[in-house]
């Protein structure tokens, strides 16, 4: 264990299932997977590196998806890696080679119950089988510009492109536009629950419901955000949480407010991912600094800087729920 400026740190250790209150993993721009988890409020943070670092491009991650089996990480060289794991490390399963060149981001993932869909510049939706080995089984496409988000759930896909917001159906495989857009004003940051589907365009963020009856969409409202400056959202029951470039974490309840409550600055420079659930709210910062706030407070619960602990400041992509098979 050691301590950096009165913050307790602690390497390799597992807690029981039982004895902490946070427990989750964060994927850095660098290659690192992290997996953090805190006993009680004030007291050791437990920091695990699943993943090394490397410089190497196949490695650095720009996007993050955990199946049932299996992390995915989408690297800017155009691939993406399988990681398996427990709870000590993840081990690169396999590297997915995405269609189109290298050099490309890819921004585009999600996995349900056997399948695992891909996206990036390509404009294409590539079907991997995680029951076969992630073998390739068919693609979607060709959109006409690039994917930069992908979301699932039994009966679509649902995906951001730089132009639109559209809807697959999966029996069909037919892409249906539900909006689009100028370049300037390209949309981003799509996340849903099991009720919800948003995703962030400039000044305002789309809020729709799937009917699974009719397989179709329904706009519920849009939300406004007069900043703009979204770089990720998520969804935890009806509220909507948004991390921003200009430090600022919005919220939004989708069944009575049109306009955002500032409940915080996260005082960690540009923001670029965010995380909820029935306690706390994560945010990830550019710099490397992945901040917790009490959702009941709305202070700041425990702050986790990457670099003091790491060596290196790096991005923080993406903050992800442990996965039920990480005991």
């Amino acid at each position: 264990m050691f301590s950096v400026k009165g913050q307790k740190y602690a390497y390799g250790k597992f807690l029981s299932r039982s004895s902490y209150i946070v427990d989750i993993l964060c994927g850095c721009r660098s290659g690192r997977i992290f997996r953090y988890q805190l006993e009680e409020l004030g007291g050791t943070q437990w920091i695990t590196p699943m993943a090394p670092f490397s410089n190497n491009s196949e490695y650095i991650i720009e996007s993050m998806a955990v199946g049932d089996s299996f992390i995915a990480t989408g690297t800017d060289d155009n691939s993406v890696n399988v990681w398996k794991g427990k709870k000590h490390d993840l081990k690169r399963k396999k590297k997915l080679d995405i269609h189109g060149g290298r050099s490309e981001k890819v921004r585009g993932l999600a996995f349900d119950n056997q399948y695992l869909y891909t996206g990036s510049k390509s404009g294409f939706i590539e079907i991997w089988d995680e029951k076969n080995k992630f073998k390739k089984i068919d693609e979607i496409g060709e959109y006409s510009s690039p994917i930069t988000g992908i979301a699932i759930n039994d009966d679509a896909i649902f995906v951001t492109t730089e132009f639109d917001f559209s809807v697959v159906n999966k029996g069909e495989k037919n892409i249906q536009v539900i909006d689009d857009y100028d370049l300037a004003n390209f949309p981003r940051a799509l996340t849903m629950s099991p009720k919800y589907i948003c995703y962030s365009v400039d000044r305002y963020i789309p809020v729709y419901s799937w009917n699974p009856d009719t397989l179709a969409l329904e706009k519920v409202v849009v939300l406004q955000n007069p900043e703009g400056m979204t770089k990720d959202l998520c969804i935890q029951e009806n509220i909507v949480y948004s991390a921003g470039w200009n430090g600022e974490i919005r919220m939004w309840n989708i069944e009575s407010d049109i306009m955002p409550e500032i409940i915080m600055d996260a005082q960690g420079g540009a923001l670029e991912s965010i995380h909820a659930d029935s306690n706390f709210i994560y945010v990830g910062a550019h710099f490397g600094t992945l901040i917790i706030f009490d959702k009941n407070t709305r202070e700041q619960a425990s702050i986790l800087k990457i670099k003091e602990i790491d060596g290196r400041s790096s991005a923080l992509m993406k903050i992800c729920a442990r996965p039920a098979y990480f005991q």
